[in-house]
């Protein structure tokens, strides 16, 4: 099966899920990895991460970033952010990434954390201002804009990922022939070609390595959740 970011983070999220994503699944490999972005509505006057944080400490409550719903990526980024600035940005939900935008192109709110996928035309066409990639390191889809890291806040990563699961207690050969064959296709240009048209880059790795990853993101999110009192809808 093929499953997101959201495999790590619904467990905090929901009291009562039907499957425990540590215990049920077992790991093949990362298939992609997704650009996610920080955008500005193009009036706030901040072109670095590190102005966009002081303009937010100088209001109290004044900045709002829209999201696609509570719980939802967006939301999680915005949490992130506070937890690591120490700033009041209210994240304000919306039900889908569309309304999201149009409530940032016109005004309503300041900023949105969101896929690049999303955001790419209206950045292409200048309504919103692309401030900052939110991965570890640059994405080939907008080479020329920098990480958050960068811009001003060191540590802040936020990357939505897409990857292949079996069954648990399915037999090792048959994970790491899943694996290798994965690979195959991840190596063609065609393929690498398309998952850069959806914003994303392919990311093949050994099944222990995506078990490790996941293990450590349910740790992560299941803090940030916590102590920031975040609920599903």
């Amino acid at each position: 099966a093929l499953a997101t970011s959201n495999l790590a983070v619904n467990p905090a999220l929901f009291s009562q899920m039907s499957f425990d994503p540590s215990r049920d699944f077992a790991p093949i490999t990362i298939v992609a990895k997704g650009t996610y972005a920080l955008a500005l509505n193009p009036a706030v006057p901040a072109r670095m991460v590190t102005e966009l944080i002081a303009l937010v400490r100088a209001a109290p409550g004044k900045f709002n970033a829209s999201t696609a719903g509570a719980g939802s990526p967006g939301h999680l980024a915005v949490a992130q952010f506070n937890s690591m600035t120490s700033a009041d940005l209210t994240a304000i939900h919306y039900k889908g990434g569309g309304p999201a935008a149009a409530v940032t192109l016109a005004g309503e709110t300041q900023l949105m954390f969101s896929s690049y996928t999303t955001m790419a035309p209206l950045v292409k066409s200048g309504r919103l201002h692309l401030l900052a990639v939110t991965g570890p390191k640059r994405s080939i889809a907008v080479p020329d804009v920098p990480t958050v890291t960068e811009s001003g806040l060191p540590g802040f990563v936020f990357e939505e990922w897409y990857a292949l699961f079996a069954p648990a207690k399915t037999p090792r050969e048959r994970i790491e022939r899943l694996n290798a064959e994965v690979r195959k296709v991840l190596a063609q240009q065609d393929v690498k070609d398309r998952i850069l048209a959806l914003g994303a880059e392919v990311g093949p790795d050994t099944p222990e390595a995506l078990g490790a990853m996941v293990k450590s993101e349910i740790a992560r999110w299941s803090k940030l959740v916590r102590d920031a009192g975040i609920k599903a809808d």
